[in-house]
């Protein structure tokens, strides 16, 4: 896709790339589109380990072009209920919160470099 997109005229091809793929697959998308010159939105987390966000560092400085790192948990109804809630006090003093945020369409998934959905941090 990168390599066909950035063979387009400018006017016809994609203005960035949206990165939404499991965790395992960020710094690979993230590299090949910056590096074919395309604008990067990606979800979080943005890289796997420490060398990796060192080197997207590097290639967003080299490619001039927008690196963007999304956390969209606020735009979520359930999390804006909740925020709702709490501000109108509704459930009194809060002591303690646990939160867990499964995500089943991974159940089962086992990427590239070995990772299962639970080796993945989200």
């Amino acid at each position: 896709m990168a390599e066909k997109e950035a063979a387009m005229p400018l006017d016809r091809r994609i203005d960035f790339v949206s990165i939404v793929t499991p965790n395992v697959y960020h710094f690979e998308a993230a590299k090949l589109s910056l590096e074919a010159g395309f604008h990067v939105i990606c979800d979080k987390p943005m890289t796997g380990n420490l060398a990796e966000a060192k080197a997207l560092k590097s290639i967003v400085a080299k490619s001039h072009k927008v690196f963007a790192l999304t956390h969209t948990y606020t735009g979520y109804p359930m999390v804006k209920q909740a925020r709702y809630i709490l501000q109108q006090g509704l459930l009194g003093k809060i002591n303690k919160v646990v939160v867990e945020y499964p995500q089943g369409w991974l159940a089962g998934f086992s990427g590239e470099r070995g990772h299962s959905c639970h080796d993945v941090a989200d």
